[in-house]
């Protein structure tokens, strides 16, 4: 899955419950690129802002 793609699915599911991506599209691709780097390393998608255990359970409060 590419970033651009993940942006496509997660879209129309935020902004029905009032969420939105912000205006400056290039950072939010490449925020999501980074959690799907993530995600291919720890096996799910956490916060790229936040250091990873890679271990689901001690990671519970940063998985987005």
């Amino acid at each position: 899955m590419t970033a651009q793609e993940l942006y496509d699915k997660l879209r129309p599911l935020q902004e029905s419950k009032g969420y939105f991506f912000t205006l400056a599209t290039e950072i939010c691709l490449e925020i999501l690129g980074n959690m799907l780097k993530l995600k291919d390393r720890c096996g799910y998608l956490i916060c790229p802002c936040r250091l990873s255990t890679c271990d689901r359970e001690k990671d519970r409060d940063i998985l987005c």
